[in-house]
């Protein structure tokens, strides 16, 4: 157990509040969470997340912790009890937040890949309010990553034989990346583009395919968190 970790479980309450510019994630209903995501490691095994409550009601709200796998771009939850998130279970009023810390009470001294995880927000009747009616409970998932010991970051791209103008990009670094968007580029010019959130995991592959085929391609621009990053294609792979 590294001290810092074992010290703000036992402190509880009184540890201090870190805030994020990662912007917060809302739902309908005026209950939101931010920042949006967590990294983590061991200069940072603990963190806080805010859950605000816009709304006109309290929101009583039960926390989940779910381990996250990928596999050609379909997630894979399964429970977990590594990292661990207190209050587990709580009620935000109106106009309020409530601070939930999430750490781990150990972290393991070699990682080589990666760890990801899901800590999911949802909320829950209230006592007495089991009976009134139908109610619109919403559920809010963050990402928390935990950061390997050495970080290798890449990405590839590839051209790939699925469809015409479809790509394969593969992650054959030891983090995830943030893809937002893809853009098929000809002399320049944008031919093509596809905007969609994804989460590349180590070793994964997805295939991206072109809303139109465009009639040449030289260049594929690829918008992560880190930016617009920019490849010439390559053959595709035997």
């Amino acid at each position: 157990m590294t001290v810092r970790a074992a010290r703000w479980w036992q402190g509880g309450v009184c540890a201090a509040l870190w805030l994020s510019l990662g912007g917060s994630l809302q739902a309908a209903g005026g209950l939101s969470v931010s920042p949006v995501r967590l990294e983590l490691d061991d200069a940072r095994p603990v963190a806080t997340l805010r859950v605000i409550n816009r709304a006109s009601r309290t929101s009583r709200v039960q926390t989940e912790v779910l381990r996250w796998r990928q596999a050609g771009g379909e997630a894979e939850y399964t429970a977990s009890t590594e990292l661990l998130v207190t209050p587990p279970i709580f009620e935000v009023p109106p106009q309020s937040e409530q601070v939930v810390r999430v750490g781990f009470l150990q972290v393991p001294p070699e990682r080589l890949l990666e760890q990801a995880y899901r800590v999911f927000f949802r909320e829950i009747p209230r006592p007495g309010q089991e009976e009134g009616g139908v109610q619109l409970l919403l559920r809010i998932g963050i990402p928390i990553f935990l950061r390997p010991s050495q970080i290798q970051r890449q990405l590839r791209v590839q051209s790939s034989t699925q469809a015409a103008g479809s790509l394969l990009i593969s992650n054959p670094g030891n983090v995830h990346v943030r893809i937002d968007a893809v853009q098929w580029l000809q002399g320049g010019a944008v031919g093509a583009e596809q905007r969609q959130l994804r989460y590349l995991f180590p070793g994964e592959r997805q295939h991206w395919a072109p809303p139109t085929v465009p009639a040449q391609v030289d260049r594929i621009q690829v918008s992560t968190e880190l930016g617009v990053e920019d490849f010439r294609l390559e053959l595709p792979p035997r």
